[in-house]
């Protein structure tokens, strides 16, 4: 069976509505086990890997945090400088994040040029810089 949405699959809404039709499709199974249900497409993948990536998060910031404040630590002989490393490190990427979305997701942009990509903005300044030179 196929199943088309009216919305962007690969959009916020979509990818809530496949993680509840795989909730569905998981309690039909518990009811029904001669039947076998599998939601798959590109959506689906999108969901899965955006899903692990959420999920292994908090383990690389906690494993680049103890790598940082173990090994400056060891090299400048200090618990400051370490400390303030890891909270520089910290700074910059919700910062570098928070700017991504700002730019990305809530297309502040989107005014500049008349296009629905940010992208398309920044590749035409780096074909204006490689024709110029």
């Amino acid at each position: 069976m196929d199943i088309s949405l009216t919305s962007d699959p690969f959009e916020e809404k979509g990818m809530e509505w496949l993680r509840s039709a795989r909730d569905v499709a998981k309690n039909f199974m518990i009811r029904n086990p001669e039947y076998d249900v599998k939601i798959g497409g590109g959506a689906a993948v999108n969901v899965d890997i955006v899903d692990e990536v959420y999920e292994a998060f908090p383990m690389a910031i906690g494993v680049t945090a103890a790598f940082v404040l173990v090994w400056i630590g060891i090299a400048f002989r200090s618990v400051f400088i370490p400390i303030r490393a890891v909270y520089t490190l910290a700074i910059t990427v919700v910062y570098v994040y928070g700017c991504s979305v700002f730019v990305y997701q809530d297309g502040i942009f989107n005014w500049f040029v008349y296009c629905k990509s940010p992208s398309a903005i920044l590749m035409s300044a780096q074909l204006d810089e490689i024709w110029r030179s």
